[in-house]
């Protein structure tokens, strides 16, 4: 079986600019990979915060219900009773500040340590680089 050979050459600069763009082509896909691992990390630990919250937040929902059922109701005379209106509302309005600052705390993360193994990769490429400009 004979094959024909096909011979494409280059010059020196044009195969020079082609390495050094594979080589930036390859350090870009890796700095996406590290992107897209730190960002399962982190939609995880999320995950797992927020289930640990949810949980957290029932009990002390629980909690207080029972304490509301356990607690006299305090029988205010006419004269007090605009007082204790004042009081529930700022009560209420408590209430929803706290499940305010709760919802704010959820969005705020943690980073995590970048992934060695892509780094080392990274730094390998660039090393490539620099060479390829000497």
């Amino acid at each position: 079986m004979s094959e024909n050979l096909i011979h494409v050459m280059f010059d020196y600069e044009e195969a020079k600019s082609t390495k050094e763009d594979i080589l930036l082509s390859e350090q870009s896909i890796l700095k996406i990979t590290r992107h897209l691992k730190n960002y399962k990390l982190l939609r995880l630990e999320e995950l797992r915060i927020k289930a640990k919250l949810h949980k957290t937040i029932r009990e002390v929902l629980t909690n207080l219900a029972n304490l509301d059922k356990n607690i006299p109701k305090i029988k205010a005379p006419p004269l007090l009773k605009h007082h204790f209106e004042e009081y529930e509302e700022h009560v209420e309005l408590q209430k929803e500040k706290v499940k305010t600052q709760v919802k704010e705390k959820i969005k705020t993360s943690k980073q995590i340590n970048e992934d060695d193994d892509i780094e080392e990769q990274i730094r390998q490429i660039q090393e490539k680089l620099r060479q390829l400009k000497v």
